[in-house]
């Protein structure tokens, strides 16, 4: 995983080739991050029959995120 000399991960220089990425690297890098999310989903549906042949229906849909 490691380039000719050792030191650095091996890779390509190039960004549009497909193997210019180095997961070990890319780990060893990233060993120090640490986030955190938190993400809440909710859906809520409701169906009305008003008269015999016409029923209102709605549905709402929220998305909680965040990052610490």
């Amino acid at each position: 995983m490691y380039d000719v000399s050792g030191v650095n991960f091996g890779g390509t220089r190039g960004t549009d080739l497909d193997n210019s990425r180095n997961p070990m690297g890319d780990l060893w890098r990233n060993k120090d991050n640490l986030q955190k999310e938190l993400r809440l989903f909710g859906n809520i549906y409701a169906e009305v029959d008003i008269l015999e042949n016409l029923t209102a229906k709605t549905s709402f849909e929220m998305i909680l995120k965040t990052d610490t």
